[in-house]
């Protein structure tokens, strides 16, 4: 039967409601002496052209570096047309225009602990390629993940490292050196929608990538097959690498309906938890 989802955030607004009430009351003293948090500065870049429907200028993850740097990662343009346009990453008087090669771009951006602007990443093709999410590891190396169209080149030098999508968006996650340098991209996917969420660090070292998929992916992207099939329109899955990228292992969640993960946490016992949505 079609559930009622109208009538679960009246449920959990009132529960939540209640536990508020609680809260407040046995901490009220505490909190009274809290410091109020204050505005000490933002950050901002954009294209000229967006709406409410389509927003097109998106950040989608931010994270601190071990010296204190903010990273942030996400994309520019428009995705509701294919309009070739530009943002200025460098909100002082100096100027840093980047202009998107397709729909949008993945944009990955550093400011210093001040909100001072350090520089910039841009890449993608003429497709929609967006950053999700990323992890940073303790020695200031990093991680960004996301997905893309059509042809994309993940090599901002003068090398070249361009990679096809075998049908739809793919995922990709590419490293970075402390410094912001490239050091590899890998990709997986097959001829439907595969698209990363975001991305996690696992204690044992390594990290997660999750996200949802469809058809038939192998979730390996070196020389071995890690082959799953979505069993009607998109699964959900979380894959877990090595520190240099190489597959480990691989959970999918299928149903007939659409699933996706949109969070995961990994205890100090390396118990995994995955939230997300399932139809």
């Amino acid at each position: 039967q079609p559930v009622d989802r109208g009538s679960v955030p009246q449920f959990i607004t009132k529960v939540l409601g209640l536990v508020a009430v609680a809260v407040s009351l046995l901490a009220a003293s505490a909190v009274a002496q809290l410091p109020f948090p204050t505005h000490d500065w933002t950050y901002s870049y954009g294209t000229p052209f967006s709406q409410m429907d389509q927003p097109g200028d998106v950040i989608f993850d931010i994270a601190h570096t071990p010296d204190g740097d903010v990273l942030l990662v996400g994309g520019f343009g428009y995705p509701a047309g294919n309009f070739i346009l530009s943002a200025d990453f460098d909100p002082s008087s100096g100027v840093d225009q980047r202009v998107s090669a397709g729909i949008r771009d993945v944009a990955v951006v550093r400011l210093s602990p001040s909100g001072e602007y350090r520089y910039a990443v841009t890449f993608g093709g003429i497709g929609d390629d967006l950053a999700t999410g990323l992890v940073v590891r303790p020695n200031g190396s990093f991680i960004v993940t996301g997905q893309f169209e059509e042809t994309v080149d993940f090599d901002p030098g003068p090398d070249v490292h361009s990679v096809a999508s075998a049908g739809g968006t793919d995922v990709f996650f590419r490293q970075f050196d402390s410094s912001g340098a490239y050091l590899g991209t890998k990709t997986f996917g097959a001829s439907g929608d595969d698209r990363a969420n975001g991305v996690v660090r696992h204690p044992e070292g390594g990290f997660i990538v999750f996200g949802d998929y469809a058809g038939t992916v192998d979730f390996d992207p070196g020389p071995g097959v890690a082959n799953r099939t979505a069993a009607r329109n998109s699964n959900a899955f979380f894959v877990r690498f090595t520190d240099d990228g190489d597959f480990v292992s691989v959970t999918t969640f299928e149903g007939n309906g659409f699933e996706s993960i949109y969070g995961v946490a990994v205890d100090s016992q390396s118990a995994i938890f995955a939230a997300g949505y399932f139809a």
